[in-house]
């Protein structure tokens, strides 16, 4: 099946080498501070594939909720449970190599954080503010796999106006919340506060994506034709690579979330097959294992080679990048189709096996 929106994945693969670069600084001696709205980005692709994959069938009943959330488990999973496993043995690494050695009670305290994490639970070690302290970049699942559940129970429900009104509610909840926050990148930390800015920001992202799959003629109508897709790349390099505003970053933040990046997906859903059609796929195939194995890859090779990772960079980048990358591509292309298949041949019917071995756009 030919990849429809090519250009989505290319935008998916560069988001999520901006947040690699962003936990990984020490490796290229930058920083690229807007790089956490990469991850409202994810939200808003994520929301746009899944309706184009699944939406219809949700909507007329051929897909329960319940088969829709195996399959999004299936998919999610495989490369998650791997780079956990990673995560947990860096963690008790860290533990470990001091020589301290591991008491009872780290013990009894990792067990239970991996035990959560393998469930896609918040868990916390030692006393760390990450709401996933073995990993950070997990928050977002956390929080996306929520809002699938909510949608999914809900689908049949939302005809176009209320899914608007969804998205617009959490635009302006997300809003008030940058601004008390005094900017954007809030979710990944324990707390009332970031808990409620987690759902918002993937409430938003989802639900806008989803609306912006159901009117995307009727919206790219308004868009200048002569704007190429490949631009949107570019555009998405840019943003992420803006320095602080100061007391303009949360109108900023606010302005990218809720107006310029929409604008740039539905631009490049409109984006034909060309010769980089290939590597644009590859791109969005990689994004996801990038940004489960980042940090415990970072980890790895800061264990390794120490000092001489900073001292390096931004060569030490590029060599972390060397190992990851095809790392990643293994995974995307022989890993984890392999071990979704097996799941949902366990835990599903026909009909969702059907399904999944459809690729998303």
């Amino acid at each position: 099946m030919k990849n429809r929106y090519c250009f989505l994945d290319g935008i998916r693969g560069l988001a999520a080498l901006f947040v690699l670069t962003r936990h990984t600084g020490h490796y290229w001696n930058v920083s690229l501070f807007r790089s956490y709205l990469a991850v409202d980005l994810f939200f808003i692709l994520s929301g746009f594939v899944i309706a184009c994959a699944y939406d219809a069938k949700i909507a007329n009943g051929t897909l329960s909720a319940l088969e829709f959330m195996k399959i999004r488990l299936a998919r999610l999973y495989p490369a998650f449970i791997l780079s956990l496993l990673l995560s947990g043995a860096c963690e008790i690494g860290k533990v470990i190599y001091p020589g301290h050695g591991l008491s009872n009670a780290t013990c009894l305290q990792l067990l239970a954080a991996i035990m959560l994490a393998a469930l896609f639970l918040p868990s916390r070690v030692g006393d760390s503010t990450s709401l996933y302290s073995m990993n950070g970049a997990y928050w977002s699942l956390f929080y996306e796999l929520v809002i699938n559940g909510v949608y999914a129970r809900f689908r049949r429900r939302l005809d176009n106006s209320r899914l608007a009104w969804i998205a617009i509610a959490a635009a302006g909840l997300l809003s008030a919340e940058i601004f008390l926050e005094g900017a954007g990148g809030g979710g990944s930390t324990w707390g009332m506060s970031s808990f409620g800015t987690g759902i918002t920001r993937s409430a938003f992202g989802i639900f806008a994506g989803i609306y912006l799959f159901h009117n995307k003629e009727r919206l790219q109508h308004y868009l200048p034709s002569a704007l190429p897709a490949w631009a949107t790349l570019l555009a998405v390099a840019l943003i992420l690579s803006t320095p602080s505003f100061g007391r303009y970053d949360e109108i900023t933040d606010v302005l990218i979330i809720i107006f310029i990046f929409p604008i740039l997906v539905l631009i490049a859903a409109r984006g034909q097959e060309t010769r980089w059609s290939p590597l644009l796929i590859a791109l969005g195939e990689i994004s996801y294992p990038l940004y489960l194995f980042h940090i415990p890859f970072g980890q790895i090779f800061y264990f390794v080679f120490k000092n001489r990772v900073p001292a390096y960079a931004p060569l030490s980048g590029l060599l972390l990048l060397a190992v990851l990358v095809p790392s990643a591509l293994a995974i995307a292309r022989h890993y984890e189709p392999r071990m979704r298949k097996a799941m949902l041949s366990r835990f599903s019917t026909p009909w969702t096996m059907t399904i999944i071995g459809q690729k998303e756009p």
